[in-house]
């Protein structure tokens, strides 16, 4: 008698969901099913380079269509959005009507900008880059503004200031506002014009830029920003965002001409009618082995997961932590396929380090627990690791093309 395959449904084709893919896409025993609103996977780790004019739209997505073409009948991409999960029916309800049945899920939906509703005018007047739409609008609006301030060349010197607010100084603030700081100087200097005085504020409540991080990165890194002239404001909360001011919580105000927020995560608004354990935010809550409280068969990964250590601390929502749990959910359900206990644990998350981006060929580097190091080496570092995750996405995808067009 033929065995029935095993379902697996991914709902989510980002850098959690892909790593779960990779690690069980090799059977010969499973049908796997990939979900996203979007035909493509967002490379939002790249992203700063697309908003400084280095890249085009093309270098932040990778198509999930011919990518699950190279997998060959193996692997069925649906482009849908997820209405909710039924985790006692085992499935998942589509925005369409349609239902899909599975035997196993892994959740890997991301998660979005979290705008907190106290910071008055916050949503209204500030832009995010949690999504390819977000990221290209953001652009777009950047350079609408730029293009304001060229207009207004005769009269800069009476008006010289242009300014840019970023709330938030976790990496995704620091290297945006490095990415803004650069391209702002370059294209007045490169292009001639007289009116510059481009301003960037990174603003934060914390102590420090990225707190908690190694003391060497925030170091070495605020030195770095502060060379490319962002103003760095910390130990001070947005209490107000206005169209055209930003009211802090020292009572100064700072006028502003564009603004983007980057101080939070929440996680994706599908998970807010789910039926499972849940923190403030949404996220779900997950056991040692990434599976969702309460549920053997349901596996979440990634920034929609609350993810804790062995010492029960909560683990920065990161691409490095989706591709880890998505990796290591993965190898657990093809354990629990062939009838064994699973056996990777949170225990096993070990962060390989940190770079960040701050401009140019620029970069800081804390790698291993011990190597420290900045300037053109740790961006090339930074760079070999962007496309060595990348280009073996892309190569798979070209093999997918060739294979969908051979159809």
């Amino acid at each position: 008698m033929q065995n029935i395959k095993k379902r697996i449904v991914i709902a989510g084709g980002g850098y959690g969901g892909l790593k779960a893919l990779g690690e069980l896409a090799h059977r010969n025993d499973v049908e796997i099913i990939l979900i996203d609103r979007h035909p493509y996977h967002y490379l939002q780790t790249d992203v700063y380079d697309f908003i400084a004019n280095k890249t085009n739209i093309t270098d932040v997505a990778v198509s999930l269509v011919t990518l699950t073409g190279y997998y060959c009948g193996k692997v069925e991409f649906v482009q849908a959005k997820i209405e909710n999960f039924d985790f006692t029916a085992n499935t998942v309800l589509l925005d369409d009507g349609n239902k899909i049945e599975y035997d196993y899920l892994v959740i890997a939906l991301g998660s979005r900008t979290f705008f907190p509703h106290q910071i008055e005018g916050l949503y209204e007047h500030t832009h995010g880059i949690k999504s390819l739409k977000w990221a290209f609008l953001f652009k777009q609006r950047f350079e609408q503004a730029m293009h304001k301030k060229v207009e207004e060349e005769g009269s800069c010197a009476i008006d010289p200031d242009f300014n840019i607010i970023i709330g938030g100084a976790g990496l995704s603030g620091v290297e945006i506002a490095a990415a803004m700081s650069e391209y702002s100087q370059s294209f007045f200097k490169h292009s001639g014009y007289a009116c510059g005085g481009v301003n960037v504020y990174l603003v934060e409540g914390a102590p420090s830029i990225m707190n908690g991080l190694d003391p060497y990165l925030i170091k070495t890194t605020e030195k770095k920003l502060k060379a490319l002239g962002v103003k760095i404001i910390t130990g001070t909360r947005i209490q107000k965002v206005n169209e055209n001011s930003v009211e802090l919580s020292d009572g100064k105000t700072i006028k502003m001409n564009f603004m983007v927020w980057t101080g939070g995560i929440k996680a994706s608004p599908v998970l807010e009618c789910v039926e499972a354990p849940k923190n403030a935010r949404n996220h779900l809550l997950v056991d040692k082995y990434f599976r969702v409280n309460g549920y053997e068969n349901v596996f979440a990964v990634g920034d929609c997961a609350e993810i804790k250590d062995s010492n029960d601390k909560i683990l920065p929502p990161t691409a490095q932590l989706a591709e880890i749990s998505g990796t290591l959910a993965g190898k657990n359900i093809s354990a629990m396929i062939d009838h064994k206990i699973p056996k990777h644990t949170t225990d096993e998350i070990d962060f390989k380090g940190v770079l960040v981006a701050v401009g140019g060929t620029d970069a800081v580097a804390y790698l291993m627990k011990k190597f420290r190091f900045s300037g053109i080496l740790a961006f090339l570092v930074k760079k070999l690791v962007c496309v060595g995750y990348k280009e073996p996405l892309i190569a798979k995808c070209r093999i997918g093309m060739k294979k969908c067009a051979a159809k």
